[in-house]
């Protein structure tokens, strides 16, 4: 019987989503994390509560000990 490789230390499972605060209406809402995505993603999500656009950043390179992830406004300010 085969054995499951192993994953690497650097290796980490993302979490599938993460409260964040609305950077216009200050709401705290869950913004949905593709596991697959990579170590660095950006995109475009709309707040559900005031409907504005805001991006949303992720970093989870090996080098941070956790996770990072930040919202900014997407209206050019």
């Amino acid at each position: 019987m085969k054995k499951k490789p192993s994953r690497k230390d650097h290796e980490r499972f993302l979490c599938e989503s993460v409260d964040v605060a609305c950077p216009f209406c200050g709401q705290v809402e869950s913004v949905t994390i593709d596991e697959g995505g990579g170590e660095h993603q950006t995109f475009v999500e709309d707040c559900s509560v005031c409907c504005k656009p805001r991006v949303v950043h992720l970093d989870s390179s090996a080098d941070v000990r956790s996770p990072r992830v930040w919202v900014e406004r997407d209206d050019g300010q």
